[in-house]
């Protein structure tokens, strides 16, 4: 289509002043630690933080819950299953139940799914879950020294430092310069009609 061509120099555009701050660099490094995190069996109970090592059976009204739906077959019975000692971990309240629980222990776990879970057959609905503790895993997070730099490729933590300093800098600078150029294209398709 024919359009008249609308004035495209000196569009107003608001470009946040933002900058990557030393607390940004401590969190990147530990993202990075997280990503060489290491689970060791431990002989204690379960807390904040651990994984429980379980196997389970989940039954409602008495019945597996293959049976309300038929697709719920690892909701119904697993075993081994890793479940992080937080609440959102798995269904919400699950990880709860098994604080203070050791290898070797046994619970009841009663949980409520969701209203919007999936499968909806079980949405809404409350389970039973038979729990035996097989193992407890402690995260053991890799200390941030120069070993840990090497197997990021820098030559020491310094320079692993400034390497993410930098990427974390480049990335800023896309998502500034991506943010600039919507807005400008937002306030051209105002100004054009056709």
């Amino acid at each position: 289509p024919e359009f008249q061509l609308p004035e495209y120099k000196g569009l107003p555009v608001k470009r946040e002043n933002k900058t990557v701050t030393d607390e940004d660099v401590v969190r990147a490094i530990e993202v990075l630690r997280e990503q060489q995190v290491k689970f060791e069996t431990v002989a204690r109970p379960a807390q904040t933080g651990d994984i429980a090592v379980v196997n389970y059976t989940g039954t409602t009204d008495g019945k597996p819950l293959t049976d309300i739906a038929p697709t719920a077959k690892g909701l119904t019975e697993q075993k081994g299953f890793w479940v992080e000692m937080k609440p959102d971990s798995f269904i919400a309240g699950f990880a709860d139940q098994l604080q203070g629980a050791q290898a070797g222990d046994k619970r009841t776990v009663n949980v409520t799914f969701p209203a919007d879970f999936a499968p909806k057959d079980l949405a809404g609905r409350a389970a039973v879950y038979a729990v035996e503790v097989v193992e407890v895993k402690e995260k053991v997070l890799p200390v941030a020294d120069e070993a840990f730099a090497k197997s990021f490729g820098a030559e020491n933590l310094d320079k692993l430092r400034e390497g993410v300093r930098r990427d974390l800098e480049n990335e800023l600078k896309f998502k500034l310069d991506r943010d600039t150029r919507t807005q400008l294209v937002k306030e051209l398709m105002g100004r054009v009609n056709f």
